[in-house]
């Protein structure tokens, strides 16, 4: 038998096993020829050795009918061969392929920011992920083919046509701020805007043009960036207070100490020249300057308390207040003739007791030495809406501030008249007090002569159209 026919027929069958190999890898109906042309190709071989009758004995030569079919064997096998390393490449590829974006899936699903692929032609949403259900509240079924625009996504449309400009003419947005509407439990009653950056990349997907987009909820920055500003701006302000709380601690205090030194001079004097009825006089200027000086630093000191020493808060009817600070200032409401009125069925307010009777007995005291010549005093403790609040206020019929003043007065040492007694702390130490409790105090006054109304907010001032009411 020849032994190329041999290897001829060694490499067909070889070629037919591999070609077998190679149909299921690819699971292509399409190659089922090979290893059918590979049989038949081995049947007709095998058949023609044998009508010739097989010679038993080794020879190296082979008739010349047999060279095509040697010659098509070969490159059978190259082909095959050749095919084989394309297929192994393609499922590789593939495998790859698979693998890529069973990553991206994995990304795209389980991002807590809301992620959108949009399709550029008609911008409606082509795939949303569960970040983007759990923070709009609206089922990907729901979104899935419809726009934006139709689920109402938007709090301003003027950022959507902004961010589709910069998106033509740059390819891609980045960190732009804006706000999107989302449903509260997922209901399309109950909207509310929320702060948001947006980033948007034109993507191709199939060979057309599409959007992705990136929506991250940046609520809790904005709420950290307020509370971060506030604080500053309050640091600020603490600073300036400080900055005039040194100017005029320094002034006013060192005002009595002026006075003590100057008849201290005097005293000396007159005990040598034995005027013995100025040296009694010289030492009550002495005790009244020291007296002034020690009320000072008392008061500072109560100043630099608040704030720092506090009790618990607890829940106040703001009449009994009105009516404590009443007692602790009945000397001078008797020594003036002052008709106090304290409106009834007033509410409960929130906070610290002595502090808040410390406000308004501070209010009351300014009120009685701000009455001026008024023969017919009035003082008055209510309740009641101004700048659009409720609030509590204390109102006088006195002498009145000019508009200039008004805000002003709550300044540490600002004593609008001299001649009248007081260190320029009360209503500073006022001020202090409601800030601590979270309010703020102002006054009215229509200036001077019309008389003022200090009014201030404190927490649990309840409902004040039921009081009003019940008052009228």
């Amino acid at each position: 038998m020849s032994i190329l026919i041999c290897l001829s027929i060694a490499i067909r069958v070889l070629n037919f096993f591999w070609s077998i190999a190679l149909v299921r890898r690819v699971r292509d109906w399409r190659l089922s020829f090979l290893p059918l042309m590979m049989i038949l190709t081995v049947l007709r071989q095998t058949i023609d050795l044998f009508e010739d009758g097989v010679a038993w004995h080794v020879s190296w030569s082979m008739p010349l009918s047999e060279v095509p079919g040697v010659l098509l064997s070969g490159i059978t096998f190259l082909l095959i061969f050749v095919l084989e390393r394309i297929f192994k490449e393609r499922d590789e590829a593939k495998e790859a392929l698979e693998a890529s974006r069973a990553k991206y899936y994995t990304v795209f699903s389980s991002s807590p920011d809301a992620i959108v692929i949009t399709s550029k032609a008609d911008s409606g949403l082509l795939e949303v992920n569960e970040g983007f259900s759990r923070f709009f509240g609206i089922d990907r079924e729901a979104a899935v083919g419809r726009t934006s625009a139709e689920l109402g996504l938007w709090t301003n449309r003027d950022d959507r046509l902004r961010v589709r400009a910069a998106l033509e003419r740059d390819g891609k947005v980045h960190d732009f701020e804006t706000c999107f509407e989302v449903r509260v439990g997922g209901s399309p009653e109950t909207m509310k805007s929320v702060p948001c950056s947006i980033s948007v990349e034109a993507i191709e997907i199939d060979g057309r043009p599409h959007t992705l987009t990136l929506i991250r909820d940046i609520s809790e920055t904005k709420r950290v960036e307020a509370e971060r500003e506030a604080f500053v701006e309050q640091l600020e302000t603490k600073n300036a207070e400080l900055e005039r709380f040194t100017y005029t601690v320094s002034h006013d205090l060192k005002s009595p100490l002026v006075t003590i030194r100057g008849f201290v001079g005097l005293l000396e004097r007159d005990v040598a020249s034995g005027r013995s009825e100025r040296v009694q006089r010289d030492i009550e200027r002495i005790d009244g300057a020291a007296a002034t000086m020690g009320r000072l630093l008392d008061e500072l000191l109560e100043l630099s308390r608040i704030g720092r020493v506090t009790l618990p808060p607890t829940e106040v009817p703001l009449k009994s207040l009105a009516v404590e600070a009443a007692e602790l200032v009945a000397g001078r409401i008797s020594e003036r003739h002052v008709q106090l009125r304290i409106m009834d069925d007033l509410p409960t307010v929130s906070g610290d007791h002595p502090r808040l009777v410390e406000v308004f007995q501070n209010l009351l005291e300014n009120a009685i030495k701000f009455l001026g010549e008024q023969t017919d005093p009035k003082v008055e403790i209510g309740v009641g809406e101004s700048r659009g609040k409720p609030a509590c206020y204390v109102r006088d019929n006195g002498v009145g501030i000019d508009s200039h003043y008004h805000e002003q007065i709550f300044g540490l040492f600002n004593r609008l008249d001299q001649s009248i007694e007081g260190t320029g702390i009360g209503l500073a130490l006022v001020k202090r007090i409601v800030e601590v409790h979270g309010g703020e105090i102002w006054v009215e006054s229509e200036g001077v002569g019309h008389g003022s109304t200090f009014w201030l907010t404190l927490p649990g001032l309840g409902n004040l159209a039921t009081v009003l009411a019940s008052d009228a």
